[in-house]
């Protein structure tokens, strides 16, 4: 355990504040031990007893703890709940268990062992750090490809509370009839934790380098007990410093409730409230005024040339209810509404790199952004036994309205130019924030789609299935733009767009055993219009929406020694970019088609290995306005992306394991400045991470060590899956945590 430094005096050169903490932190886990010496007075779970679908009993000792260890089914929008292998898209999850064992502090670090999913911004604690792609394609914030239990939320600039969800989905690729307006990248469903059988209670206390620690209770009980009446709740908070300077607090909150009204009806009401608080955030680093091929190195860099003065502050509160009725023994009704609020406040500064000897300009831009949304879908899942086959069919409705709200300064003055500073060069940088949160809002963006959609799985025979399905969308949105003269005094013009569209999915799925699926589909997906940004001059100007076609042939095996999928996709896409007078249009296509696969073995009960990757054979436009653009990569695109990794238990040590994983990012588009006609790519990088666990029974209870190293060797590297800037990547960091399972 030594090569996880648990002594603070292992770090080089701790500071006074940090072996504080590192002290607090030694003590409380004293203490938790301490508690786990007094006999058990905890409920004891029956020995064969399962939690429910997807989870797994564990006995370790004595003791038998539950949490959701296999993804069996996920969420499948409009095709209700489903099981993955009778998805015809590629699927990725992240359950219960490898959240508690990775720690992610963002989606990307949920995801890291995906190939697929790469990210677009750099640090684990700035409001971008949960901004991510997809085989090259940017997953959107804004546009409903975030989820809550299935329903759209509005996640910009922040990362939403991980330790408060039971699995994370991704579902890959154009899947805009499952969840209406979507990015053709794929749509993540985060499933938040619910009351389980029985009595539960754990808390556990975490560290991160340079100084951060966190604490985290989870205590519910079933309904069982006759109260009719199930309860989960979380609670976290996050207090430190960063090894790159900046500072942490965060806040969240989560209860889940569930209630049998009748043996027919039940209800469910899920919270959760997060707030946040990070000074002098990691800053990016914009290319659009960049005047060469060749990135800086990112040896020596300055790692946080922020100023002290900068912060973002988001914080988000969802609220959904939900009904469930048991129609008929296999038709079922789900009714849920659902109510979400995003804010952002921020004040930072963004580095406008100007030539390879890492010149810059220091720019800040200073906002408040608020976005609310209102949803209510109802599905209706049944069997029906047409001339011999049976059809599973799944219909329903969603009407989704989003509002957005921007503070004075997003419009006036925008940009703030504060001269000029290098990259190499340490050089304090201050200046005086604005008030956002004080300063007028103005309403921004208004929109609401309406949709309707029917889905039929058929069991054509034993070992064949075919999928049928259609949405239509009715979509408004509306979009204020404003010229100001000054603080005070200005116009406003606004612009509508309306549309109604429909979009298939079509797919067939061959089963020669149980465990095995090969499949191919084709669907389509809507991206609404998007506003040009301010860095554009075309400020503010509202886009029409595009739709995505996919093509997808692939395989799927979930069995007990190996797990393997692999598929062949193609995306076309309605594309957008700036144009030599650095004006953002929507013109053309862009086409990404390549193989996606992944696939890991178990040899034996102590060693399992697998790996993952993935190559884009084209993320091109094949079309544009912009003659030079022809056949140019997109930005966020990359040849080759993968992963491998291994798990092993120590066979001599009962509850001791290891984990170990390599990451390879390919070269990645970073810019296409067309004014100049350069291609500027970040280049190739590998990370490393180790970790350790270990298990064992005290006083009757189970407690849980773990430790690790992100990014073992220290690599520097510059991050660049966005159209227009990049980051610097995380350095080395340590963690250290301990739960205790009553």
């Amino acid at each position: 355990m030594n090569l996880f430094v648990d002594d603070p005096r292992g770090l080089p050169n701790p500071s006074p504040l940090l072996r504080k903490k590192a002290a607090l932190l030694s003590c409380t886990i004293a203490s938790i031990l301490a508690l786990g010496a007094i006999p058990a007075h905890a409920q004891q779970a029956e020995d064969t007893t399962a939690a429910g679908e997807g989870t797994e009993v564990k006995e370790l000792g004595r003791v038998i703890t539950k949490g959701t260890r296999e993804i069996k089914d996920v969420t499948g929008g409009a095709l209700g709940v489903v099981s993955r292998l009778n998805t015809p898209f590629s699927i990725s999850a992240v359950p219960f268990e490898a959240l508690q064992d990775k720690q992610p502090a963002s989606l990307y670090d949920a995801f890291v062992s995906d190939a697929s999913v790469t990210r677009q911004a750099g640090s684990a604690y700035t409001g971008w750090s949960s901004f991510i792609s997809v085989r090259g394609i940017p997953i959107s914030s804004t546009d409903g490809s975030q989820k809550i239990n299935g329903v759209p939320v509005t996640t910009w600039g922040l990362s939403l509370p991980i330790e408060v969800m039971d699995q994370i989905q991704l579902l890959k690729g154009a899947s805009g009839f499952m969840y209406g307006f979507t990015s053709p990248g794929g749509a993540v469903n985060y499933v938040t934790k619910k009351p389980v059988e029985g009595f539960q209670l754990s808390a556990d206390i975490g560290w991160t380098s340079n100084n951060i620690l966190k604490g985290h209770v989870d205590i519910g009980r079933g309904a069982e007990d006759g109260s009719g009446v199930g309860y989960r709740i979380n609670a976290v908070h996050e207090d430190g410093t960063t090894s790159t300077g900046t500072g942490v607090k965060r806040s969240a909150f989560s209860l889940a409730l569930q209630a049998g009204i009748t043996d027919a009806l039940k209800l469910s009401f899920d919270t959760i409230y997060l707030k946040s608080e990070f000074t002098k955030p990691a800053p990016m680093v914009f290319l659009t005024s960049y005047n060469q091929s060749d990135l800086p190195s990112p040896k020596g860099v300055d790692r946080n040339a922020q100023a002290s003065e900068a912060f973002d502050n988001p914080s988000f509160l969802y609220v959904g209810a939900a009904l469930n009725w048991q129609l008929a023994p296999s038709w079922d009704a789900d009714l849920r509404f659902t109510h979400s609020k995003t804010e952002q406040a921020y004040s930072k500064g963004y580095l406008t790199l100007l030539d390879a000897t890492g010149r810059y300009q220091d720019r800040t831009f200073e906002s408040l952004q608020i976005y609310n949304n209102d949803a209510v879908q109802l599905l209706v899942n049944g069997d029906l036994d047409v001339f011999g086959m049976n059809h599973k069919l799944a219909l329903g409705a969603t009407m989704i309205k989003q509002r957005e709200t921007r503070g004075l300064s997003h419009q006036y003055p925008g940009y703030r130019n504060y001269g000029y500073r290098n990259l190499y060069t340490r050089m304090d940088f201050s200046y005086a924030p604005i008030a956002v949160e004080d300063q007028s809002r103005f309403p921004n963006n208004w929109n609401r789609q309406q949709a309707l959609f029917v889905s039929d799985t058929i069991q054509l025979s034993p070992h064949w299935l075919a999928i049928a399905g259609v949405r239509f969308t009715r979509y408004e949105q509306s979009q204020t733009q404003y010229s100001f003269a000054s603080a005070t005094s200005y116009t406003r013009n606004t612009l509508n767009i309306r549309t109604e569209e429909t979009t298939p999915t079509l797919a067939v799925m061959f089963k020669p055993r149980a465990e095995t699926t090969v499949y191919a589909s084709y669907s389509e997906a809507l991206e609404p219009g998007s506003t040009v940004g301010a860095q554009y001059v075309n400020y503010g100007q509202l886009l029409d929406p595009n739709t995505s076609k996919q093509w997808e042939i692939g395989f799927k095996n979930d069995s007990r020694t190996v797990r393997s999928a692999i598929s062949a996709f193609r995306v076309d896409r309605g594309t957008a970019y700036a144009n030599e007078s650095n004006v953002w249009v929507q013109s053309g296509i862009s086409r990404y088609q390549g193989l996606d696969g992944s696939l890991d073995l178990r040899l034996g009960q102590n060693l399992q290995v697998g790996g993952s990757f993935v190559w884009l054979d084209k993320a091109d436009y094949l079309n544009s306005s912009s003659a030079w653009l022809i056949d140019k990569k997109v930005p966020g695109s990359y040849r080759y992306s993968g992963s491998v990794h291994a798990d092993y238990s120590v066979p001599a040590v009962e509850g001791l394991s290891f984990s170990a994983q390599a990451r390879y990012t390919g070269e990645t588009v970073a810019y296409q400045n067309t004014a100049r006609l350069l291609t500027i790519k970040t280049p190739s990088y590998t990370l490393y991470d180790v970790s350790a666990k270990y298990q064992q029974i005290v006083g009757g209870h189970a407690v849980t060590y773990r430790a690790g190293i992100n990014n073992l060797f220290d690599k520097t590297y510059w991050i660049g899956g966005s159209a227009t800037y990049m980051f610097l990547g995380d350095p080395r960091t340590y963690f250290a945590s301990v739960t205790f399972d009553f």
